[in-house]
């Protein structure tokens, strides 16, 4: 397979790529490895997933949105 030169430096940012190679004949996603072992506990349902180690980040989503994130606060607390 041989990518753009937009297509290799988004997957060398970590960003997902969709492509569809002519040997499948379908789209799929092309991601870094290290990308996708991080997210691979959300989408594999043997994994050990534990959703309150994302408080943090769902968190500072919420930061970036809300005008008023502290009500969020107590959850890490719980």
């Amino acid at each position: 397979m041989i990518l753009t030169t937009e297509q290799a430096a988004a997957v060398k940012d970590g960003e997902p790529v969709r492509v569809t190679p002519p040997e499948i004949g379908a789209p799929c996603v092309l991601v870094r490895a290290d990308v996708f072992d991080r997210v691979r506990t959300l989408i594999d349902a043997d994994a050990d997933f534990r959703p309150r180690e994302t408080y943090p980040a769902v968190l500072k989503a919420l930061d970036q949105w809300d005008q008023s994130p502290d009500q969020y606060l107590e959850y890490l607390h719980d």
